[in-house]
């Protein structure tokens, strides 16, 4: 099927899904090992990135709140495969980068369809300065049903944020007239853009304010792909990748 994508107020969705993935099941197995093994692989571990395992309550994570309700681990191209648990090792070599093509595919057809003002170099910059990682997300059932956020609302640190895979219920975005509206469950590929875009566009492209709510109270999964910068002087923003995370994580 030749793919096509439709941009939305707020998020952009292709007109196909992709098959299932392995992670998400990967990682409710992770998430069923001892504290011991798993603090292994927290956040502190990796020197580069968001890279690492965040857990309910932690207090320490760069990309969950303590209060929010999901457990969550992130991978990266930043970091070579072995220093991941082992049991993402043959994932992380064969399904991750086969998925890295197509989000890349994805982002770049995207790119082209943006109206930009100034001709901001945004494809060769998407070409020269920016790596992958994906963050497998777990929302356990919720035992008081009174609590309605699972996932806080912010920005991302990506330029584009893509889930491959689709969504379930609970996804909430602030399109850009302000308005949220609940992005509709589907297996199709659906994405939105995220601080980078919003910082090196000039805010002409404002990144997707968004939160995850407790739609239903029920298990709940998800996996997304954030395109960020890799480890170098960024000259659309003239100054260095680490800066930016820091202007990125100073909106919290």
């Amino acid at each position: 099927m030749n793919m096509q994508i439709e941009l939305k107020n707020g998020y952009f969705q292709t007109n196909q899904p992709i098959e299932k993935d392995p992670i998400e099941k990967l990682f409710i197995d992770f998430i069923q090992k001892d504290d011991y093994y798993k603090r292994k692989f927290l956040q502190k571990h990796y020197n580069y990135g968001f890279d690492g395992y965040s857990y309910i309550g932690q207090k320490d994570s760069t990309n969950q709140y303590p209060n929010d309700l999901l457990h969550s681990f992130v991978f990266s191209e930043f970091h070579e495969t072995n220093k991941y648990p082992k049991e993402f090792q043959h994932y992380l070599e064969h399904s991750f980068k086969k998925n890295i093509k197509l989000v890349r595919h994805i982002e770049e057809k995207v790119i082209g369809m943006l109206q930009l003002a100034n001709n901001i170099p945004i494809k060769t910059f998407h070409s020269n300065y920016i790596k992958h990682m994906v963050s497998t997300n777990f929302y356990p059932k919720i035992e008081s049903t009174n609590e309605k956020i699972r996932l806080s609302e912010h920005k991302d640190v990506s330029l584009f944020s893509i889930f491959p895979f689709g969504i379930k219920e609970g996804l909430i975005l602030q399109n850009q007239e302000g308005r949220w509206e609940e992005i509709p469950s589907t297996n199709k590929i659906i994405g939105f853009y995220g601080y980078l875009m919003e910082c090196i566009s000039n805010a002409e492209i404002m990144a997707t304010n968004h939160k995850v709510i407790n739609h239903k109270n029920e298990d709940r999964n998800s996996s997304v792909f954030f395109s960020i910068p890799k480890d170098s002087f960024l000259p659309i923003l003239n100054y260095q990748s680490r800066d930016y995370y820091e202007k990125y994580l100073s909106l919290f």
